[in-house]
């Protein structure tokens, strides 16, 4: 993805699926404005690197501070070192059991290294605290989704979007489960939409693009497929998808193309997945 959107990333572990299969949705990117959790968002790994060296001197110099241990916690969480993110999120919370951002990067981490329980008990503490937190209950209803319960990320994007109708996360992450279950015109609606919120959302053109390819609406899934590509010309999912969207349109030397260079590209894009069934 292009401009200044980090994708909570790693492969979504919790079904089996095949490779580059076409009925991927795509989950979840980091909103970056207009949230109320004070979390930083890393373009690459070696900046949350260089972050984690400044404030492991910070540590060193004030070891009874909590706010250096969440700063490095979080560009922990970047690098995907989720267990020392989450050493650095508990020792900031011996050190200050008030330290409420602690409580949200314990959320995030757990959940990325599988422990969705622990990860949502967290997340709960953080929206107790904070209940108009519009990304926290997102990233709970993300990681109640990675549970296999749809039902209550359904109802935790819905209260995102009552407390930010931009939260573009969430409004994306709702399409996605009305699509798992079918319900492919207001998937379409809410893929649009958040298009029309944010023109970069990649993720949002890509998922427009299957629902369009899932309700035979071919040609405005190539057409929208290849708006995705302009955003993220090397993410292999949507390539994937183009390749699919091809063959069905006949043009199967094309797709082999396009499958080739897709597995040729290393695995850089950082996306979580949810099927349909």
């Amino acid at each position: 993805m292009v401009h200044s959107r980090v994708y909570e990333m790693s492969k979504f572990p919790y079904h089996s699926r095949m490779r580059y299969a076409p009925w991927l949705f795509l989950l979840v990117a980091f909103p970056v404005l207009g949230q109320s959790v004070e979390w930083r968002n890393y373009s690459s790994r070696d900046e949350a690197e260089s972050a984690i060296r400044d404030n492991t001197r910070r540590v060193e110099g004030e070891p009874h501070r909590a706010r250096w241990y969440i700063a490095r916690g979080n560009a922990q969480f970047y690098a995907e070192d989720f267990d020392k993110a989450v050493a650095d999120f508990d020792a900031a919370l011996a050190r200050d059991p008030g330290a409420d951002l602690a409580h949200f990067g314990r959320g995030m981490a757990l959940g990325r290294r599988g422990d969705l329980e622990a990860a949502i008990d967290a997340l709960d503490t953080y929206i107790d605290l904070h209940p108009a937190s519009a990304l926290a209950y997102t990233k709970r209803g993300v990681r109640h989704l990675w549970n296999r319960d749809p039902a209550r990320a359904e109802r935790d994007f819905k209260r995102a979007l009552e407390l930010d109708a931009t939260n573009t996360e969430a409004r994306d992450d709702l399409g996605v489960i009305v699509a798992q279950r079918g319900e492919y015109q207001t998937a379409i609606n809410l893929f649009k939409q958040v298009i029309n919120i944010d023109p970069s959302y990649q993720k949002a053109f890509h998922n427009l693009a299957l629902a369009y390819y899932l309700t035979s609406e071919t040609e405005s899934a190539l057409k929208v497929v290849d708006d995705a590509l302009q955003l993220d010309p090397a993410n292999r999912d949507t390539m994937m998808l183009k390749a699919v969207i091809l063959e069905s349109l006949g043009d199967t030397a094309a797709a082999e193309r396009l499958k080739r260079r897709a597995h040729s590209l290393e695995e850089d894009n950082w996306s979580e997945q949810y099927p349909v069934k």
